[in-house]
């Protein structure tokens, strides 16, 4: 997201690690630009970060890049492979359940950003990326409903994992702010985590 105002973000991540690059923290600089962005409303900063988290992609010129795509989001995925995949009916109850809390909170994110006090200017740049991310929301929404039907043997996982298919591609084919910046291209959410891991699902 090569937006101006949003871009703050990881201006601000720079510039704490030009002035202290021993005692940077990723983390709490994270927290403090999710608490600027939200301008003192305390309802965005959890929103805030759950979106960051889909654009944390950091390249470099190198094979491997700085910072991982969406490390929160890919361990949440990582947990509930994990346990439908080798865990007991306990177990993947467990993971089914806290799965459905991280994709309806997923989907919540968008709306609460836009609701609260945020810099309207942040909203209005991230608006297609909000759009989007709004649309994967539900993806995440009818994948979870599609491996709780999948795990309890039901026929109904068919549809949900077909629905969340065909939205997951709406959602990829929507386009950035037209001449907003130098290059026009399609919104990426996550891109490599999510999108694997709906299709993989």
């Amino acid at each position: 997201m090569n937006q101006e105002v949003p871009t703050r973000v990881a201006i601000t991540g720079v510039a704490a690690f030009a002035w202290n690059d021993r005692g940077y923290d990723a983390d709490l600089v994270w927290q403090y630009a999710a608490s600027e962005v939200a301008g003192g409303d305390d309802r965005a900063p959890h929103s805030l970060l759950v979106f960051f988290d889909t654009q944390h992609l950091a390249p470099t010129f190198g094979s491997h890049p700085w910072q991982e795509q969406a490390p929160a989001l890919k361990a949440a995925f990582d947990g509930v492979r994990a346990a439908l995949e080798g865990g007991n009916e306990a177990a993947r109850q467990a993971a089914l359940s806290a799965f459905v809390d991280i994709a309806d909170d997923f989907a919540r994110a968008p709306a609460s950003i836009r609701a609260a006090t945020v810099d309207h200017r942040f909203v209005e740049q991230s608006r297609p990326w909000l759009d989007a991310m709004q649309v994967w929301g539900r993806v995440l929404q009818l994948t979870a409903a599609g491996l709780d039907a999948a795990n309890r043997r039901e026929p109904a996982a068919t549809r949900y994992f077909a629905e969340a298919q065909q939205l997951a591609t709406a959602a990829a084919a929507i386009p950035t702010i037209k001449g907003a910046i130098r290059f026009d291209g399609l919104i990426q959410i996550a891109d490599s985590v999510l999108d694997r891991f709906v299709t993989v699902t």
